[in-house]
């Protein structure tokens, strides 16, 4: 059934991709000039919000300008790019280049948005019959929760599209661009826009299973926080096995769950949050992903308990993000939550330390940093204890990719934008196996063997000695946790301004401050503002599927930029 409906919807869209594939190709031969020009070819996606239009007669347009691009040239020669002087700076600093979108495209959208929208109550016009609209005006029927309030916008597709002073006006594009309009005719659609920084030195790229798997290889990946880092947790599930359709879902859900949770609604259905696998294997067993729930800073303590988890296990990330719960109250969250996780994250930076030379498993090497009194004795006796733990318990194998299950009618507009634009990703990776039963990757009952070789019984490793294990606070433990912080994003057009620490302005000082700290204990952080502001959000505080697609894909970029500078990573 899948296959029959990609072979339907990629027949639908083919001319369409081969002509967006076709226009790609010639941009990347331009020079790099002709690529930086503001006029003709680009334009910086500015702090205005109404500055985004999608010009039905152009072919191609970035965002933030209506003028018709000139011919487009070839260059003569090839421009040898160097390496991006700051890979997380470089990437998230640039314009969308964005094109009209085709009817099917956009009724897909229209279904999409309808939706998602209408589990929040807003009417199917996104407009109020009154025809009040702007700052502080809700809709009649939204919930209003303690961090997320609505605005009222208008009908795009109707009479009066245009919010000005608080109502809906019949004005044109052109006409409705001013501080008080809000118009979302104006928005980025990015799953079918092109992200391009200023630096094209800088372009994060898109992996496919097989690449993020052999980048990521004995690797574990753990992200704690939000809805906005779950998000970026299930884009990166999706890219780990290879699988658009339900790569991030549990095995065993109900026909309902699995038709409701197909797709795109994976990172973005409400009814969808349980759907996801926590804790899992992916990419046959060669790499751990897992998800902890962290809305506010007094729950700092699990992020502690998972340091405490991962010191000394070589790769391992812990990937964090939050603010929104506390309103962004920058000074709380640096007393609450930063504090005392730098301290923590010192201690477990230098407690006991194994030498290298040492060449136990990682669940040895795991069980001999707590070690208790009995256990102490296999350093210098070579007899391994018995641990009260026992072995550790290996995870449920969470990403079985069931190919065969009905993903909906492929008439649903909700259904298409769902397989029109997975479609096209999926066909990109035509170069990567997606896992499921019988692929070669797919994890076995056996345990993979990473880096050291396979053994049925005993312990084949050199003798230790009391030497190898170094009681000192001063060396740094040989394999501290990986910490990277992501973070907000802008607001979109249904964002209220109730929350004045949320608008536009709220976040960017927020992330500013937050910036700040982080400089200070030298931990990575991915600024997400510049590449959201502007861009469609369906509920005005979070993002789609192809957003978090490529916050997962700067996540993976950043890391194979920086990796060789790590010593277990080489």
């Amino acid at each position: 059934m899948v296959l029959i409906l990609a072979i339907i919807v990629f027949t639908l869209l083919g001319v369409n991709v081969i002509h967006q594939r076709s226009f790609l190709t010639q941009q990347s031969s331009l020079s790099l000039k002709e690529r930086r020009n503001p006029v003709t070819h680009t334009a910086m996606v500015s702090g205005k919000r109404n500055l985004y239009h999608n010009k039905p007669k152009q072919d191609w347009t970035e965002a933030g300008h209506g003028d018709r691009p000139t011919e487009l040239k070839r260059s003569t020669a090839p421009v040898a790019l160097a390496k991006c002087p700051d890979i997380l700076a470089g990437m998230t600093k640039g314009r969308w280049l964005t094109r009209p979108l085709t009817d099917f495209e956009q009724m897909s959208i229209d279904g999409y948005l309808q939706t998602e929208r209408s589990a929040f109550r807003i009417p199917p016009t996104f407009q109020r019959a009154d025809g009040k609209c702007g700052d502080n005006i809700t809709y009649e029927l939204t919930p209003q929760y303690h961090h997320m309030w609505f605005k009222a916008i208008c009908d795009p597709k109707g009479r009066t599209p245009c919010c000005k002073n608080y109502r809906c006006v019949d004005l044109s594009v052109e006409e409705c661009r001013c501080p008080t309009c809000y118009d979302e005719r104006q928005v980025i659609y990015p799953e079918f826009s092109t992200w391009l920084p200023d630096d094209e030195r800088c372009q994060p790229a898109t992996f496919t299973r097989d690449s993020a798997c052999r980048l990521l290889r004995g690797a574990t990946i753990h992200v704690i926080g939000d809805s906005f880092v779950r998000e970026m947790y299930i884009a990166l599930a999706i890219i780990l096995t290879g699988n658009h359709v339900n790569g991030a879902l549990k095995r065993n859900l109900t026909t309902k769950e699995r038709n409701q949770c197909t797709g795109m609604f994976q990172v973005t259905g409400a009814a969808c949050r349980h759907a996801i696998f926590e804790y899992g294997q992916v990419c046959g067993g060669t790499v751990t992903i897992e998800y902890t729930e962290v809305w506010n800073a007094k729950d700092v303590q699990r992020v502690i308990d998972t340091l405490k988890k991962l010191q000394g296990k070589p790769k391992s990330f812990v990937v964090m993000g939050l603010g929104i719960h506390d309103d962004f109250h920058t000074a709380h969250m640096q007393k609450a939550f930063f504090k005392p996780l730098f301290n923590a994250y010192k201690e477990v930076s230098s407690r006991v330390s194994l030498s290298k030379g040492y060449g136990a498993h990682d669940g040895d090497r795991d069980e001999l940093l707590n070690l208790n009194p009995a256990g102490k004795r296999f350093i210098s006796d070579n007899v391994k204890p018995r641990f009260d733990s026992g072995k550790p318990k290996r995870p449920a194998r969470f990403e079985n990719l069931n190919n065969n299950r009905n993903i909906g009618n492929s008439k649903c507009p909700t259904c298409a934008f769902n397989t029109s634009y997975l479609t096209r990703q999926t066909e990109r990776s035509h170069d990567s196996e997606p896992e499921g039963p019988g692929s070669k990757g797919y994890q076995t009952d056996d345990r993979k063997c990473l880096e050291e070789p396979c053994t049925d019984q005993g312990n084949p490793y050199p003798k230790p000695d009391d030497s190898q294990v170094m009681q000192t606070s001063e060396s740094p433990f040989p394999y501290p946790p990986h910490l990277f912080w992501l973070g907000i994003h802008a607001p979109g057009l249904l964002k209220s301004p109730h929350f004045a620490a949320q608008t536009a302005r709220g976040v960017q000082n927020y992330n500013k401050i937050i910036g700040k700290i982080l400089d200070e204990e030298q931990i990575p952080h991915l600024e997400t503002f510049n590449f959201t502001n502007g861009v469609l959000s369906f509920d005005g505080t979070h993002y789609g599927f192809a957003i978090n697609m490529l916050k997962a894909n700067m996540f993976l970029t950043y890391i194979q930029e920086r990796s060789p500078e790590h010593k277990e990573w080489r």
